[in-house]
């Protein structure tokens, strides 16, 4: 197990916790929009910047490694389907990947919330 720092520990889970309510409101947009404004680049947007930045932190433990495919394909299924006109499809495969998305955030809470001996 990868020793992670208390306040490490704490940050993570607080962005964690954004990350999901951003989440939620963000393919809501996208599935309930025409035209939502969204971030083509996976890596500018506030997700994809933390994830970057707790690399350092985070970047072995496999929890936190899992998080990165399914953003990355989050962003790019959504701009492969941009012009799409057909929006029950487009829904449909951003909200498959967007449970994806969910389920690892939350195993890596678990991780980061396990009792700890040190």
């Amino acid at each position: 197990m990868v020793k992670i720092g208390h306040q490490d520990r704490l940050k993570a889970l607080d962005t964690l916790l954004n990350a999901r309510r951003s989440h939620t409101l963000w393919v809501s947009e996208v599935t309930h929009q025409q035209a939502p404004c969204v971030i083509e680049d996976h890596t500018r947007c506030d997700f994809g910047k933390w994830l970057i930045e707790a690399e350092g932190i985070l970047g072995s433990v496999q929890e936190f490694i899992d998080l990165g495919e399914p953003h990355k394909q989050l962003h790019d299924t959504y701009l492969s389907l941009k012009a799409d006109q057909d929006h029950a499809l487009r829904s449909s495969r951003i909200k498959d990947i967007s449970r994806t998305l969910i389920d690892r955030i939350d195993s890596l809470e678990k991780y980061l919330n396990r009792p700890r001996s040190d």
